[in-house]
């Protein structure tokens, strides 16, 4: 038994001796630091996937802009009046993060993942936390974020949500989402890592990976006698439908505007008819504290009766 308990020891020492030797460094700075590590979730078939060519690094910086977080409204947030939606990625930094990001997906093997923290310093030197991975199947593109904007040292404002788990993980435009997974725990006890899976070619001619070498031909790769001839029905189609897409997107957004501001109306108005409550509540309030001072007074100015 004893032998048996040495060997397996030994197996478990190896094992992760061996997912350690895998990790391989890409990028490091005090404010970034991305790796390729193994995939907790293995490796699948693509097959059925289709292929997708990776980005360059500006449209791969669209592609980050479009993840953002929705914190769920604590207390703090409620009395301050602050915003729940919030970049996943600092602009700042966006660039960069882009470019190693996609040296990461380059190398990585089928079972393996590439992984990031990204930090900020705020206000008074206070430093945050957002870390998570990303890996590609085909065309899909699964990016987890396990922890979103964590303080390295606990405020009043973060005690509400300390371990990063208090949002959900979203993109836009939305009809690039394959799948959005909140799992069984986040579910029912908000502790488990939020996923989105995006098919990369959604998002080809109408979103930030639009293929520049297709809708800006030059004589340097068409043949003369076509970059003279006018464009093509089939090519103003695409156009024609790239366009009404962007349209579609801008009228989704503004109707989502608009019903933020109605909502904020609504709630506005309702303030003011508590408030203007409150203000009478106080005008008749006062009114009787004059009555009750007007009424002592007469009684303190009546003449006392000699027994």
């Amino acid at each position: 038994m004893r032998h048996a308990g040495s060997i397996l020891i030994i197996v478990v020492f190896f094992t992760v001796a061996g997912c350690a030797s895998r990790i391989t460094p890409i990028y490091e700075d005090p404010s970034l630091n991305i790796k390729v590590e193994p995939n907790p979730a293995g490796s699948s078939d693509v097959s059925s996937i289709g292929n997708a060519r990776l980005p360059r690094p500006e449209d791969f910086a669209g592609v980050l802009r479009g993840f953002y977080a929705q914190k769920k409204q604590g207390l703090f947030d409620y009395v301050i009046g602050g915003s729940r939606t919030q970049a996943i990625f600092p602009e700042e930094n966006l660039q960069v993060l882009a470019s190693e990001l996609l040296k990461g997906l380059r190398s990585a093997q089928p079972d393996e993942r590439v992984a990031f923290q990204v930090w900020r310093t705020g206000k008074k030197g206070l430093r945050d936390e957002t870390s998570g991975a990303m890996y590609l199947r085909g065309s899909l593109l699964s990016v987890s974020v396990d922890k979103f904007r964590v303080l390295q040292r606990m405020s009043y404002e973060g005690a509400e949500g300390g371990s990063g788990k208090d949002f959900d993980l979203l993109f836009e435009p939305g009809d690039a989402i394959v799948d959005r997974q909140k799992g069984f725990v986040k579910s029912f006890l908000g502790s488990d890592t939020p996923i989105v899976t995006l098919d990369l070619n959604r998002l080809s001619g109408t979103g930030p990976l639009a293929d520049k070498a297709q809708t800006n031909p030059t004589a340097a790769n068409i043949p003369p006698e076509q970059a003279a001839s006018p464009a093509s029905p089939e090519s103003v189609s695409r156009q024609t439908l790239s366009e009404s897409e962007t349209i579609r997107l801008l009228q989704r957004k503004i109707t989502q505007l608009t019903e933020s501001n109605q909502e904020l109306v609504k709630s506005s108005s309702g303030k003011e008819e508590e408030l203007a409550k409150l203000r009478q509540e106080l005008v008749e309030v006062k009114q009787v504290l004059a009555d009750k001072v007007l009424e002592l007074d007469r009684l303190k100015s009546k003449p006392k009766r000699k027994p």
